[in-house]
């Protein structure tokens, strides 16, 4: 293989970003792709520009992986004060 190949699955992480990760299977799935690359890249001439790419591609997955917590924290955070908001509401149920 070729670094050409490392280069396809950092094209495929940049399409998983832009797309929005909805499972994490799909994650899984291209760090094997992207494993089995790196172990057959060449080290080419053009290596140095593609470590740097997978390097912001990382800290971009990073981000959107914080973006995600953050987004399911408050999403909890809702959920919790909903259900108190009911528990409040059959307490005042005239009997």
């Amino acid at each position: 293989m070729s670094d050409l190949e490392v280069v396809a699955a950092l094209d495929a992480m940049e399409r998983l970003l832009h797309e929005g990760i909805t499972e994490p299977e799909a994650i899984l799935d291209w760090r094997k792709r992207f494993e089995t690359a790196l172990a057959a890249a060449e080290h080419g001439p053009g290596w140095p520009g593609i470590v740097a790419r997978a390097h912001a591609l990382s800290e971009r997955l990073e981000s959107a992986a914080r973006s995600l917590s953050e987004q399911r924290d408050q999403l909890r955070k809702e959920m919790d004060l909903h259900a108190q908001g009911a528990r409040a509401l059959r307490g005042y149920k005239p009997g």
